[in-house]
């Protein structure tokens, strides 16, 4: 049998092999069970889980709204344990799904909501690489939105809100081993001067959602759902500050 001859078998064979590892690769981090529980519309607040986001709105007045971008390779139901609790507090939050969960890949996908959003004050961020995405949009329309938010992430330089008067909020967590901390110190000359830092004493990167440990993360000393309180707790409070002005 000639290499030559059948080349393409070799082909066919090498590009499996880099279509196995690539789905390997881009396997997501799951929703944890509880995530999931906050997905079942209730009394006070109505889910709808479309192709493009999944919405939690308040069933009484809306004051804001959130835009939320994943982090890299997890599951955007992940973080419905924090938007449905704000929504509790009649604030509208979209989860943005991204292609193949990269953020990334999908940076504009906020500007398809514009058309469903109201007069209320409109906020965007997100987790890890979803809050650089979050604030590259925000920085090309600053029109649409009020403030920007980074749970465990930093504006890069085609995100930089230092000549914006946008208002932004960083959330931190002491035991967060994935976050870059000297890109997080570098992305300091890119926040704007209304900015607001925070860190979470005992937390880790992995608990601003709900989808278990992930890998090279630092062990955390507190809960996740107390991890996912004191986020509440801070966003509420932020924008409360900002959309009562």
């Amino acid at each position: 049998m000639s290499l030559r001859k059948h080349w393409w078998k070799w082909l066919i064979g090498i590009m499996i092999l880099l279509a196995s590892i690539l789905y390997s690769y881009l396997q997501p981090y799951q929703a944890s069970n509880e995530a999931n529980e906050k997905r079942i519309s209730t009394e006070q607040v109505l889910i709808e889980d479309t192709p493009n986001w999944i919405s939690f709105s308040p069933t009484n007045s809306i004051i804001a709204t959130i835009i939320f971008y994943p982090g890299g390779l997890v599951e955007p139901e992940s973080y419905s344990p924090l938007t449905h609790s704000l929504a509790e507090e009649n604030i509208r939050s979209y989860i943005v799904k991204m292609p193949v969960n990269l953020a990334v890949l999908g940076g504009n996908r906020a500007s398809k909501l514009v058309n469903e959003i109201g007069s209320e004050p409109v906020f965007i961020g997100g987790h890890s690489l979803g809050g650089v995405m979050a604030s590259r949009f925000a920085a090309e329309n600053e029109d649409i939105v009020d403030g920007v938010f980074f749970l465990a992430s930093y504006p890069d330089k085609k995100g930089s809100l230092d000549t914006s008067s946008l208002p932004s909020l960083s959330i931190t967590a002491s035991n967060d081993e994935v976050l870059n901390q000297e890109a997080y110190m570098n992305a300091k000359s890119f926040w704007g001067d209304n900015h607001t830092e925070i860190m979470i004493e005992g937390g880790n990167h992995a608990q601003f959602g709900s989808y278990g440990e992930q890998g090279g993360d630092g062990m955390a000393t507190i809960s996740t759902d107390d991890q996912m309180t004191e986020v509440h707790t801070i966003l509420l409070q932020w924008i409360d500050e900002i959309a009562g002005e």
